[in-house]
């Protein structure tokens, strides 16, 4: 993970073009997907927590599991808030690397495959790899624990609502 903050800025804003460029192709249904949970971020986990995601977080997390679950064009909404918020569940476990799934491997140079990343929780920004963004929540003094202890419980709880009972996860 690249600790140098100055030149780790500088690299996403080289790659913001191709953050819009990728994030201009996604299916319609998975943006509102997006919009659904950074809603949920805002009215909810906040509340829980006194700290949410940034939208970029939330934003990726959903397209992760997107496509994990094979990138469909057809974006069932209740099964991926469910598929998200298990993975939200998962608290300090989450662990987001892209590996396999990525976004932009026509844009990744040849032989670049892996990178070693020891600190989770992990969600890495797809666009800039070099990105942890669960980085500001792990705050090993004690607060970035109960900070995802809090979204994980939040996350269970949303799980348990009558709409999403007999929901599958993708």
């Amino acid at each position: 993970m690249l600790r140098n903050y100055e030149l780790r800025d500088y690299f996403s804003s080289a790659l913001t073009e191709v953050r819009l460029e990728v994030f201009s192709k996604l299916p319609f249904k998975l943006k509102n997907l997006m919009r659904l949970l950074n809603h949920w971020n805002i009215h909810i986990a906040q509340r829980h927590s006194n700290q949410r995601f940034s939208a970029n977080f939330v934003e990726s997390l959903v397209i992760w599991c997107w496509k994990r679950a094979g990138a469909g064009d057809d974006v069932d909404t209740a099964q991926g808030m469910k598929t998200v918020m298990c993975e939200l569940a998962k608290g300090t476990a989450i662990n987001i690397d892209w590996q396999g799934c990525h976004l932009i491997d026509e844009y990744q140079p040849d032989g670049q495959k892996t990178i070693k990343h020891p600190e989770l929780p992990l969600v890495l920004d797809p666009v800039n790899p070099t990105i942890n963004m669960c980085e500001p929540f792990n705050n090993h003094k004690g607060t970035g624990i109960s900070f995802w202890q809090s979204v994980s419980r939040v996350a269970m709880d949303t799980n348990k609502h009558p709409l999403l009972h007999d929901v599958t996860v993708w």
